[in-house]
């Protein structure tokens, strides 16, 4: 353990202050996992479905958060390309 390890340890201000900020850095990764397996998922589902996609759908799916994808997920096995590129907002892309 260093000197500031032993300092932070045995100073119940700083250390409270440290697991706070631990906690909430596990939180915030956790959050960050999900979505990247949302987003991996949904677009295995869409592939598997639809063949390759093109890289501005994968760009849309990217630029969600788990609400967003939360969002999208139920639809990823039934939608159409068409309603799929609506869903994320690429209405009259291609």
């Amino acid at each position: 353990m260093t000197n500031a390890d032993t300092f932070i340890e045995t100073n119940p201000l700083l250390h409270d202050v440290w697991e706070k900020m631990i906690a909430r850095g596990r939180v915030e990764g956790e959050a960050l996992g999900k979505a990247e397996g949302m987003r991996l998922a949904i677009q295995q589902v869409l592939e598997g479905r639809l063949g390759p996609l093109s890289q501005d759908i994968v760009d849309a799916i990217n630029a969600r958060d788990a609400a967003q994808l939360s969002e999208i997920a139920p639809h990823a096995g039934t939608d159409s390309l068409e309603a799929l590129r609506a869903r994320l907002g690429l209405h009259g892309q291609s």
